[in-house]
């Protein structure tokens, strides 16, 4: 992600609470809730550094909670630190809207979809987007990239980052 950063932006990151074994579904729901109980002294730590956006970047907390309870949680991290707070599910919905995609593959290419969601928990995605979609012919993104790209979009920034894909070249 700090690659992606352009000249005068800066990332910060805070790593979430959560105990037990990580990397298998045995446990998920419980370090799910454990994450969102304790996520408000994440974001008030991050809210410190003084940023124009905060990601929520774990995307099982979007699953876990459902659209308005994601919707409640955001709302009231927005009104505790007073800075506008997003996650990763909302930035790729965005970034679809953006793009103007209906149809979407996951993971596999079929022909009949008009983009790929490239999906890789603890995987490196950012560096093949550019390279799947030359290879394709349609875009490819992930949440890394949609997650910037959003981003920097909400604070004003609308430099273009070409190399990794379609959509951080669109304003």
């Amino acid at each position: 992600m700090i690659a992606l950063a352009p000249e005068g932006v800066s990332v910060h990151f805070h790593r979430m609470t959560a105990r037990g074994a990580t990397g298998s579904l045995e446990g998920q729901d419980e370090r799910n809730r454990m994450m969102v109980d304790n996520i408000d002294v994440s974001i008030e730590l991050l809210a410190m550094v003084k940023p124009d956006v905060i990601v929520v970047a774990h995307t099982a907390t979007s699953y876990y909670l459902g659209r308005q309870g994601e919707a409640d949680l955001l709302a009231r991290l927005q009104r505790s630190t007073g800075k506008r707070v997003i996650t990763a599910f909302g930035s790729v919905v965005r970034s679809l809207e953006r793009l103007n995609i209906r149809r979407l593959a996951r993971m596999v290419d079929r022909e009949d979809a008009e983009a790929v969601f490239l999906s890789g928990t603890g995987m490196p995605t950012l560096p093949v987007l550019e390279l799947l979609e030359q290879d394709l012919g349609k875009p490819v993104i992930s949440s890394a990239s949609a997650m910037m790209w959003h981003a920097l979009r909400l604070s004003g920034i609308g430099q273009l980052i070409p190399g990794y894909g379609r959509l951080l070249t669109l304003n």
